[in-house]
Parts: C-alpha cells; sequence; structure tokens
C-alpha cells in the first residue's frame, strides 16, 4: 500500500516546496513573497526562508530595491535544480501509479476468487481506465461502463483494448414509491 513506501512528494517535503517555489518563480519573475506563498500553500516566512537560500545558493538572483519592486530570476543552477526535483517528481508519480495498479489488480482477484469474473465499470475517469487496464490480468471481464457523460466513447476510455464494451446510461433517479 502505498503509505508503506517512502515516498517523498506525495507526503508533501521540502522538495516538493523546493519544486513549487522554482516553477512559481520561473513562471512570474514579479511575483511576491506572498503570492508565492498562496500558490504554494506556503507563508510568506516559509517563502523568504526558501528565496534567502535559493540566492544563497546561487540558484535564482534577486533585483529590486524594495518589497514592491523584487524581481526573482531563476539562474542556470536554479533551472538545473528544478529539472532534477521535476525528474524525481515524476519518477515517484510513476512508482505510485505502478502500486496503483497492483492494488487494483489485487482488489480484482479477490473478486475473482469469491466467483466474480464479469463486472461493469462507474465513471469514465482514469480509474476507470485503469480497472480496465488490469481486468484481463487479475481474470475480470469487463462488460460495460457506465456513465452519465452522453459523448463518452468507451473504446477510446478503453483505450480500444474492449472492443464491444459500450457505455451504458444510468438510469433515470427515481422518488421512493414510483413505479418503475
Amino acid at each position: 500500500m502505498l503509505k508503506h513506501r517512502n515516498f517523498k512528494f506525495v507526503r508533501p517535503d521540502r522538495r516538493l516546496r523546493e519544486l513549487k517555489l522554482l516553477g512559481a518563480i520561473e513562471a512570474d519573475a514579479r511575483c511576491s513573497q506572498r503570492s508565492l506563498g498562496r500558490e504554494t500553500s506556503l507563508t510568506a516566512a516559509m517563502v523568504n526562508q526558501y528565496i534567502l537560500e535559493f540566492a544563497a545558493d546561487r540558484q535564482i538572483e534577486v533585483d529590486g530595491d524594495t518589497n514592491r519592486s523584487l524581481r526573482y530570476r531563476l539562474t542556470e543552477a536554479g533551472r538545473r535544480r528544478r529539472d532534477q526535483l521535476q525528474g524525481e517528481y515524476l519518477e515517484e508519480l510513476s512508482m505510485v501509479h505502478a502500486v496503483i495498479r497492483e492494488e487494483y489488480r489485487s482488489f480484482l482477484q479477490r473478486l475473482v476468487s469469491e466467483d466474480l469474473k464479469r463486472a461493469a465499470v462507474v465513471g469514465a475517469n482514469e480509474k476507470a481506465e485503469m480497472v480496465c487496464d488490469v481486468a484481463p490480468s487479475a481474470g475480470m471481464e469487463i462488460v460495460g461502463v457506465y456513465t452519465d457523460e452522453p459523448s463518452v466513447d468507451a473504446d477510446i476510455i478503453l483505450d480500444c483494448r474492449f472492443e464491444g464494451v459500450k457505455p451504458i446510461p444510468r438510469p433515470p433517479a427515481r422518488r421512493l414509491g414510483e413505479a418503475a
């Protein structure tokens, strides 16, 4: 399970804060420390501490005389640090994706072991796509996709791997006591 892994970015830590701040500084050189704090969910004091560290490490250059005229610019060292953190972040997301896929596969295998071998997926989103993708390796047959979206093309959602699986519209909601 995810909580047993030593993920650095899923559980926010210093490296994720650095990545967010370096990206925000690159996106807007005239941003204030307060706006950086809002964008990264950090206090202005924490942002100030990071700015001082980035400047000391020559990852950013700071220009301007007053708080209103300060400008920040990522240096080459700052871009390398941001790229390094971005690479680590994407690698970790890939690992999280693999763990989640395995969790879905294990769940579906438990259902198959209880003799539930055919199922329909509710919703047309990333989770549904992942379930449909791992279902065959778990021994599960996906027979439909329940969705409220009339424009959904199940073959596209299911990455064209399940020909013949079509969206099944949900029945309209009924009031208690109303005839079907």
